[in-house]
């Protein structure tokens, strides 16, 4: 039984609903807050894994949705999308939320709201092919409000859009950029 990662949210949804999105295995979120009309946003890095792929960016937080096969949580693959039952499917919601909370430490208690911000497109760093991700952005109480995060991530940092740019994948940077446009 996958644990309720989240409280009760509103979600306001930053797209047209209307439009029929496609099925997706990777979602991320985006924290962020907003102080003196200044937005910023809780990115990490990774820890480097594969030497090839040279040092990692900082980047969105973001995962594989799981699925449930016999009563265990497993990552999904794309044959899952087709062929097994969308009941057995992760929420994206519980996605972005188990991935924030892995990757940044992420404390669903310091959400003051989240929005579902659609699907963007990112480029998979081990396979270099682009792949559906389905964001949320979550607005949060408190900027310093947040729990470790595990040691598949090197370190976080609240960012602007500009000092993103510097430093992050480019992939991700335009997503951001898209986001914060939506907000």
């Amino acid at each position: 039984m996958i644990q309720q990662l989240y409280k009760n949210y509103d979600i306001i949804y930053r797209y047209d609903r209307n439009k029929i999105l496609p099925q997706v295995i990777k979602v991320g979120i985006l924290p962020f807050f907003i102080e003196n009309g200044v937005t910023k946003f809780k990115l990490m890095k990774p820890v480097s894994e594969d030497k090839r792929l040279g040092e990692p960016r900082f980047q969105i937080a973001k995962g594989t949705r799981r699925i449930n096969i016999s009563g265990k949580w497993c990552d999904m693959r794309d044959d899952d999308l087709v062929y097994a039952d969308e009941s057995f499917h992760e929420p994206l919601i519980d996605t972005a939320l188990r991935e924030g909370m892995e990757e940044i430490g992420l404390k669903s208690s310091n959400i003051k709201q989240l929005f579902d911000m659609g699907d963007f497109t990112f480029v998979s760093a081990s396979r270099g092919v682009r792949k559906p991700l389905h964001m949320f952005a979550a607005e949060m109480i408190d900027s310093i409000d947040f729990d470790e995060f595990e040691k598949t991530t090197a370190a976080t940092a609240w960012v602007t859009l500009e000092e993103f740019s510097a430093i992050g994948r480019e992939d991700h940077i335009s997503i951001v950029r898209e986001i914060l446009a939506k907000l």
